[in-house]
């Protein structure tokens, strides 16, 4: 039974975690894109194929258009996602579900972030909190589970800033050192200490809510290579990670740890062109990629050399790293938008 403050209606997209690199801004204009090569009355007969999931934003909003959803991850911490918005269409966590998170768990569990963590991250009600609520939330059976889990993993990341809890400040903050931080950044860690009550889980397990609709998804867990292979679908919509880097592994080292991922640190991304060689059985291709390791002309050279015709090709002003990049790369910084379909 779930309670009246679960139940209010939110934006889809405030339910995903604030990972790096995320599209959610670019979905509209994608599906607009995607709009020029399959009529919107057709996208619930089709399927959407993501390799590489990452934060959610573009499968979840193909989900809500219609597309049955087939993706994948390398990455525990996006697998979440997949699990509990895109596979799940029907469960959502009730008011039960949230205070369980804060209970002393019956059995011995692992108490990895206040025996590893604090205080170079956590403070120790932070630690504590963390360690009860994953063992609690790994005691629920299916989609509630990974619903559980995402929330834990929303309220860390909301518990320092830019979302990432390999800040440098951390400690000092842990520590009580308030002369050691910015004084841009000490309201953020002075405010997370209120974020250990049940009303703010709450208002993240509502968050959460509001993206469980009905719809049809699959996530698996595995090499963007590999999956792609054998998936099978309609679109292939292509978000990878810059070639011959790990992603955004560096800034999540504590969260995959504490998810029990220690395999994607060392997965390193494909080239972009060895996945459009991989995806060439799939008929349209919506690709989004960064100005920083390729040009336009040259994403669009791979297309064609795979026999795909480009139908629409945008270049769009996006901040890949936020406040992590420097301002003049920000300023310079490109998402390049690119819809191909095969001759």
């Amino acid at each position: 039974m779930t309670d009246g403050r679960l139940m209010r209606h939110v934006p889809m997209f405030e339910a995903l975690p604030a990972y790096l690199g995320g599209k959610r801004k670019l979905t509209s204009v994608m599906f607009a894109l995607l709009a020029s090569a399959i009529p919107r009355v057709e996208w619930k007969h089709r399927v959407l194929v993501d390799p590489c999931l990452g934060g959610g934003a573009v499968s979840l909003a193909a989900k809500w258009h219609g597309f049955t959803i087939v993706s994948n991850d390398v990455a525990r911490r996006s697998e979440l996602i997949g699990q509990a918005l895109i596979a799940n269409s029907t469960v959502k966590l009730s008011l039960g579900d949230v205070h369980g998170l804060l209970a002393e768990p019956a059995k011995p569990y692992v108490r990895m972030a206040q025996e590893h963590y604090h205080p170079t991250v956590f403070t120790l009600p932070q630690a504590r909190f963390v360690d009860r609520a994953f063992a609690n939330a790994r005691c629920y059976a299916g989609p509630r589970a990974a619903l559980a889990e995402l929330l834990v993993v929303k309220w860390l990341l909301r518990c320092f800033p830019m979302s990432t809890l390999e800040a440098r400040d951390a400690t000092h903050a842990a520590l009580g050192e308030w002369d050691e931080i910015s004084p841009r950044r000490l309201a953020h860690y002075a405010r997370a200490g209120d974020k250990l009550s049940p009303d703010y889980l709450l208002s993240l397990a509502h968050e959460l809510n509001g993206a469980v609709f009905p719809g049809r998804g699959q996530v698996h867990r595995g090499d963007a290579l590999d999956f792609l292979k054998h998936a099978s679908g309609d679109v292939l919509y292509l978000d990878p990670p810059y070639a011959g880097t790990t992603g955004y592994p560096t800034h999540y080292r504590v969260l995959d740890m504490l998810l029990g991922d220690s395999t994607s640190r060392e997965a390193s991304a494909p080239a972009l062109s060895e996945l459009l060689q991989a995806g060439r059985h799939i008929a349209v291709w919506l690709i989004s990629y960064g100005s920083i390791s390729a040009s336009m002309a040259e994403v669009e050279g791979m297309c064609r050399e795979c026999g795909y015709k480009v139908l629409r090709s945008l270049e769009i002003p996006f901040t890949h790293l936020g406040s992590l990049a420097s301002k003049a790369r920000n300023e310079t910084n490109r998402e390049y938008l690119v819809l191909a379909v095969r001759k």
